[in-house]
């Protein structure tokens, strides 16, 4: 396309020169206008159409068997032994395939109205609730009673809680993690390099911080 555009700009101010020299000559009626007739023809004969552009196609999706040993690499050995199923009529007369599913016992332990719009758990019916650059982060139960709000002096982006209950998190911009610390002050754990922006958090079993470091095509 800017090979193109190029190309086209080019031609315009040939032909704005064209034109111009064209209206300087419409009075002339001597012999040397045949002459200019003949170079205009030639000048206009070089300006082909442009040729037409490729428009890109996405590739066909093409089926195949599925290949255990490239599942078992991918994922491990499966093993579907310790799922409870229980099967269901076939899909249609014409199909003998049973439909199995895990049994799960789901059921609500609390609801409750909230502007908050992000939310992490505490493990032990209670959960940490904000907004995505607010200042404020609050603990509540899950009948929605605050427990407390904090205030920080930083706008949050993400947060995490481990297995034993500390509370990690980033803010919406510099490149710190922080750590909740005598209930109301947070501490900075980790800094990293100035050219990264913490922003993802999460806490593994083990207690492993993974954090994501934000950078314009090299993030980490």
């Amino acid at each position: 396309m800017t090979e193109l555009k190029k190309r086209l700009q080019g031609e315009m101010t040939d032909l704005n020169q064209l034109i111009q020299q064209s209206e300087g000559k419409l009075e002339n009626k001597n012999i040397g206008m045949v002459q200019f007739l003949t170079d205009v023809k030639r000048r206009m004969e070089k300006y082909r159409p442009c040729d037409p552009l490729d428009v890109a196609c996405l590739p066909d999706f093409i089926t195949r068997n599925v290949n255990d040993e490239e599942l078992n690499d991918l994922f491990g050995q499966l093993d579907t032994k310790t799922v409870q199923t229980e099967q269901t009529p076939p899909v249609s007369k014409n199909r003998n395939i049973l439909l199995t599913s895990p049994v799960i016992d789901a059921k609500i332990v609390g609801s409750f109205i909230s502007d908050r719009t992000r939310v992490v758990t505490t493990g032990n019916d209670q959960a940490w609730l904000w907004n995505g650059g607010d200042n404020v982060i609050s603990l509540v139960k899950s009948d929605g009673k605050v427990i407390r709000d904090i205030n920080t002096n930083f706008e949050l982006c993400d947060a995490a809680v481990s297995a034993s209950g500390d509370l990690f998190v980033t803010a919406l911009t510099g490149n710190k993690v922080k750590k909740l610390t005598n209930h109301r002050i947070f501490t900075d754990i980790y800094t990293a390099a100035d050219c990264y922006e913490t922003r993802g958090i999460t806490v593994t079993d083990r207690e492993n911080v993974l954090v994501l470091l934000f950078k314009y095509n090299d993030s980490k």
